[in-house]
């Protein structure tokens, strides 16, 4: 594991951000690169699994 501090410099986020990313990185032992994509990947899938379910019971009230 690389101990450089990466810095992202296209948007700025609140203090309480980076708090819980870095002890969120301490916890998993994850790079920051790594635990902000894991997240986003996690975030995608709950978004994906919430519409699809919204989309089915949806579908299931026009069947009735």
């Amino acid at each position: 594991m690389k101990d450089d501090l990466k810095i992202s410099r296209g948007y700025r986020m609140k203090l309480s951000t980076h708090n819980m990313i870095k002890n969120l990185s301490e916890m998993t032992g994850m790079d920051i690169d790594t635990l902000i994509s894991q997240a986003c990947l996690l975030l995608n899938k709950r978004i994906i699994e919430e519409r699809e379910i919204k989309f089915n019971n949806n579908y299931r009230e026009l069947e009735k």
